[in-house]
């Protein structure tokens, strides 16, 4: 398959999986409709990007995004992963910047910003989370970015934060976030880092791949950070008075990524596949609903169902009581092992450090625990 964004056939298939269409807990009537498909990833070797090679119709797309159960940082969970995001923020826009955040869900991060005293904010949200936005008394258009959004020019500065990876066309999207920004503003996009292999993310990327769009469209990054997985990149137009990153072309670093992702994912599921078994005959409880739990879980499904006592426990309410997708096991609160000790955790999940501290604050204790994500 031809590359989409260099139209290069210099491309190979690096990743490839069958995973459930909704990658949450989710309520038990809807698990009639929940699909197992296949996903595979391509990386382009001109340009090194990558993307997704199978995806999924506008209607499976849809149904996922209308059905995902998103983990809301407004009630103190995974708040840790917005303070790169807010560093920046703060460090590149001052408080009375016209600042824009595209795809901004509950507004969690623009709540922080008006805090903090910013004056000028504007949410893009065409999803249903607009509402809740709304609510907080930050000014929300319920609907999709595009070429015409803002036609004046004088936007100080966009922000992206996990939304970018979505888009069927994100280098049209770059392209007139570029168009609509004014001489001096930045953009910054906070992407995984060459990573989330799910049916709703599109395209796959790394720094050298933002590196030549961002010159393609005369741009360039004056700051990058890589960190617990995500990439961020900050970028302005190539005149705007801020020094510019050069990155010297090391296509075989990129190349040499590709070929361990496959044999890293399946030394993770054969860690896991040990851990249970070398558990066999004793209680396992499981810490995690999301994405990266659904997607394990699917991968060991024969051992969780078919060889250990299984529970699956997580710290969201909002999922307990819920079915995790391709295996259908009910979540349950992890509060009901308050002040007890277990023999087998395995914390499958992102937020593993507050887990942690969770897990002290109700006096739980593990005689054997495994964290994997």
């Amino acid at each position: 398959m031809n590359c989409p964004y260099c139209y290069s056939s210099n491309t190979i298939t690096y990743y490839e999986s069958i995973m459930p269409t909704i990658l949450s807990a989710c309520p038990e009537p809807m698990l009639s409709h929940v699909k197992s498909m296949p996903l595979e990833a391509q990386f382009c070797s001109d340009c090194q990007l990558g993307f997704n090679s199978m995806p999924l119709t506008g209607e499976d797309l849809t149904f996922i995004y209308d059905s995902y159960l998103y983990i809301s940082p407004l009630h103190g969970i995974g708040t840790g992963k917005y303070e790169g995001m807010l560093h920046d923020l703060t460090e590149y826009f001052a408080k009375d910047d016209r600042v824009v955040e595209i795809g901004c869900s509950e507004g969690y991060l623009l709540k922080q910003l008006l805090d903090k005293g910013y004056t000028n904010l504007l949410g893009i949200e065409p999803g249903p989370q607009a509402e809740k936005a709304k609510e907080l008394g930050i000014p929300i258009r319920k609907e999709y970015f595009t070429g015409n959004t803002f036609a004046d020019k004088k936007i100080d500065g966009f922000f992206l934060m996990h939304v970018f990876e979505h888009f069927p066309d994100p280098f049209e999207i770059l392209r007139s976030m570029c168009d609509q920004l004014s001489p001096t503003g930045k953009i910054i996009v906070e992407v995984p880092d060459f990573d989330g292999y799910h049916h709703q993310h599109l395209f796959y990327y790394n720094l050298p791949f933002f590196y030549r769009m961002c010159n393609d469209l005369e741009m360039k990054i004056i700051k990058y950070t890589i960190d617990k997985n995500a990439l961020r990149v900050v970028i302005t137009h190539q005149q705007a008075p801020y020094a510019g990153i050069n990155l010297a072309k090391n296509e075989t670093a990129v190349i040499e990524r590709v070929n361990s992702i496959k044999s890293a994912t399946q030394s993770k599921f054969k860690q896991i596949k040990d851990f249970l078994e070398d558990n066999q005959g004793k209680k396992v409880y499981w810490w995690g609903a999301g994405s990266s739990s659904v997607i394990i879980l699917n991968q060991i499904k024969s051992y969780v169902m078919d060889k250990i006592a299984f529970e699956i426990i997580d710290g969201d309410k909002n999922k307990w009581g819920l079915f995790i997708p391709g295996i259908n096991i009910k979540v349950e609160p992890f509060t009901k092992l308050a002040k007890q000790e277990i023999d087998c955790l395995v914390i499958a999940s992102s937020f593993f450090k507050e887990i942690e501290k969770t897990l002290q604050n109700h006096q739980i204790t593990v005689k054997q625990m495994m964290v994997v994500y």
